[in-house]
Order: C-alpha cells, then sequence, then structure tokens
C-alpha cells in the first residue's frame, strides 16, 4: 500500500490507469476533432450556395467576370461591390463566415466560420487582379478591426495555405478533385 496517497494500487495497477486515462483522452481529442472536420466538410459542400438563390444569382452572374479584372479593395472594386450591394446583403445574411453576418462583426464569429473565411479569402485572392492574400489580409484587417493577434493567426493559416495543395494528400479520393460534376457553371460557361 501507498501510504502516502492511501492507495492500494500496484504499480502495474497504476500504469494501466494512466494508459486507460491517456487513451480516453485521446479518443475525447479525436472526436472533438471529428465534430469540427466534419462541420468543415458540411461548409465546403455547401459553401456560398445563397448564390444561386434568385437573390444573388443574376447579380454574381453579372459582376463576378468584372470583379476578377479590377484589384481587390481599390476604388472600382468597392465602386463594383456598391452596384452589388442588395445581392451582397443578402449573401452577408445567409452565410456566416462572413463578419458583416453578426451585429458585432469579426466578433461574433466562431473559430469554424474564421477558417471558411480565410479559405474564401485565399481563394478569392485567385480570382482578382493582382490577387495576393497577405494584401487582403492587410486591407481585411482594417476593413474589419481585426486585432493583431488574430492577423497574425491568419497569416499563420495562410503561409499554410499557400505552401499546400490538395495533391499532397494522396488519400483523398482523386475523383472528388476532378469530378466535371462538382463544378458549376454559369450561363455563359464560366466556372462561377
Amino acid at each position: 500500500m501507498n501510504s502516502a496517497r492511501g492507495s492500494s494500487l500496484s504499480r502495474g495497477d497504476t500504469s494501466r490507469r494512466i494508459l486507460q486515462i491517456r487513451v480516453h483522452l485521446i479518443q475525447e481529442v479525436a472526436n472533438y476533432m471529428g465534430i469540427i472536420a466534419t462541420q468543415l466538410f458540411q461548409r465546403a459542400a455547401n459553401h456560398d450556395n445563397s448564390k444561386f438563390s434568385p437573390e444573388e444569382f443574376e447579380v454574381f452572374e453579372e459582376m463576378t467576370p468584372l470583379l476578377e479584372t479590377l484589384t481587390y479593395g481599390s476604388e472600382e472594386y468597392k465602386q463594383a461591390l456598391a452596384k452589388m450591394q442588395p445581392a451582397l446583403d443578402h449573401h452577408y445574411r445567409e452565410n456566416n463566415h462572413h463578419p458583416e453576418y453578426y451585429e458585432d462583426g469579426i466578433k461574433g464569429i466562431s473559430l469554424i466560420d474564421l477558417i471558411e473565411m480565410v479559405c474564401d479569402w485565399m481563394a478569392t485572392t485567385k480570382r482578382v487582379q493582382n490577387g495576393d492574400i497577405y494584401t487582403s489580409l492587410e486591407i481585411n484587417k482594417k476593413r474589419f478591426g481585426i486585432d493583431d493577434q488574430l492577423a497574425k493567426i491568419l497569416e499563420n493559416t495562410n503561409v499554410i495555405l499557400v505552401g499546400s495543395s490538395l495533391l499532397d494528400f494522396p488519400f483523398l479520393n482523386a475523383e472528388l478533385l476532378t469530378c466535371p460534376s462538382c463544378i458549376v457553371r454559369g450561363k455563359d460557361g464560366a466556372i462561377i
């Protein structure tokens, strides 16, 4: 008996108990990570589906080709967005990865929203003239009142995204990456 603890557990029993606790902890962590991963996969499958709604579809179909020729954050870009305002207002109301969705902006956003948001920003930089995620981060830091700590976290996350590709993960189903029926096209045939 261990008099200091008043326990009758042997060294072997203690080791088994520690192992049980560790395995349980790992299972709990894996469970929570699975919940987050599932949320992210669901969001990836449904990202910006509101763009297909009557309130948004025609506006985005008309304006997206113009936005692609403009530099993010420029006066011309802001003027183009102003022309889209009713559709953008609807879009922000329907998609909680946008800070505009929340009454208190970026402070209302969850970590899962934040991940979708940063992936959205990354993808957007590839569709606009002179797209650069780090310039976009600086613009959005001011636009949404993002503090230095969160801005650094977003920057660190983008370092991972910039240096990665789904092709770096061979365990993913290659059909998912090249699925023609997964590509959505507008009336003009352009990928939306």
